[in-house]
């Protein structure tokens, strides 16, 4: 089995995954045969009473579809998108009354990933409407704890050529009531892992990958002053002896000026920071090592410390990847998605102990919640 170091590509590859399942479903992907054990599933969050997760799921050659599972009956149920849209990356508000997603729009079978869309609808599939009608992709939404506000990932640049479809990437938000779209952030980073706000709705936690290629203290038409600035921060991490390029965790103001010091960590990979309700601890993934300094423990999420005794939480064998996490309201339990990029499973973790239990799903809903939306 293959491990990253790191894990720049694994939000793409869910895109262009996301991608292939639109050209399976009408017959242009692989065959049945291939695809029938197959199990992709990304995107995962809890509900407000940490009572079910919601996720993106794929199983074999069914639908693409949000599901949600309900953690105290096993029962899973899934919203329906129109035969002209994909539906992804969905997630509670705090006070539990709406819930995001990105709307992907199809074109015959192409999904116009630079048309993806904001939309908020009630948790029963009611009062669907899109909050944004800006050009360019907008990924990883989540709310502001006021339940006011959602900030999201926007690319400005579309690429023609490579493995990722997007690049130049920074933190936007929108207002649901009026709708107004604000940018927050000026770097244009080549990846960002979803963005999280701080009880305070001002403050921002975030990965990314690699060095801005923009300072806000630089004119954007500088490029030789900013690919310097680019440059010497990557000077700056070599001397440090970090394998480089390499993802880092940011918490930064909404507008700031200046791109603030990363969270130092002696582990490799840190990315997809997790923050408690109460804003009080950070949890993140890296690439575990064994004590010989090997990279043979794949991806494991851990507790964040000022001192650096980053307490580990999670024991995933065989070494796999992490493609995407949870925390629950309560900070008791860490929902995680592992395993093959085509076959994954839901892992539970405790927070307090270290154990964790494999969640079995059913292998399709048994109910769509949005059946009759009026």
């Amino acid at each position: 089995m293959v491990i990253l170091k790191n894990r720049k590509h694994l939000f793409f590859v869910a895109l262009v995954f996301l991608m292939t399942t639109v050209l399976s479903s009408i017959g242009c992907g692989k065959s049945a045969e291939t695809n029938k054990n197959n199990d992709y599933i990304n995107y995962i969050s809890f509900s407000p009473d940490g009572k079910r997760i919601i996720f993106d799921r794929q199983k074999g050659k069914g639908p693409y579809l949000v599901n949600v599972y309900d953690l105290e009956t096993g029962m899973l149920s899934a919203y329906q998108s129109p035969s002209d849209e994909r539906w992804s990356m969905a997630r509670y508000s705090f006070d539990g009354k709406y819930i995001v997603l990105c709307i992907y729009n199809l074109n015959g079978i192409s999904l116009q990933f630079d048309k993806i869309q904001i939309a908020i609808m009630a948790p029963e599939g009611k009062n669907m409407r899109k909050i944004t009608d800006s050009e360019g992709p907008k990924v990883l939404p989540s709310f502001s704890h006021s339940s006011e506000k959602i900030i999201f990932n926007k690319a400005s640049k579309i690429r023609e050529s490579g493995k990722t479809p997007a690049a130049d990437f920074d933190i936007y938000e929108v207002d649901i009531r009026t709708r107004k779209e604000t940018r927050l952030t000026w770097f244009k980073f080549f990846a960002m892992d979803p963005p999280y706000f701080y009880p305070d709705d001002e403050t921002i936690i975030f990965g990314a990958y690699a060095k801005p290629l923009m300072y806000p203290d630089i004119d954007e038409n500088d490029h030789k002053a900013n690919w310097e600035r680019q440059r010497f921060l990557v000077e700056k991490d070599k001397k440090r002896g970090r394998i480089l390029p390499n993802n880092d965790i940011y918490v930064i103001k909404k507008g700031a000026v200046v791109l603030p010091n990363p969270f130092v960590c002696d582990i490799d990979g840190i990315t997809d920071p997790l923050i408690s309700r109460d804003g009080k601890h950070i949890y993140f993934c890296g690439t575990a090592r064994k004590p010989d300094g090997i990279y043979a423990e794949g991806h494991q999420f851990y507790q964040y410390s000022v001192d650096g005794k980053h307490r580990r939480l999670t024991y995933i064998t065989p070494p796999s990847n992490i493609y995407s996490a949870a925390l629950s309201p309560d900070e008791q339990y860490l929902a995680i998605v592992t395993g093959a990029n085509e076959s994954r499973i839901i892992k539970l973790c405790n927070i307090k102990d270290g154990t964790s239990r494999t969640i079995n799903l059913p292998d399709q809903p048994s109910s769509i919640i949005n059946l009759n939306p009026n």
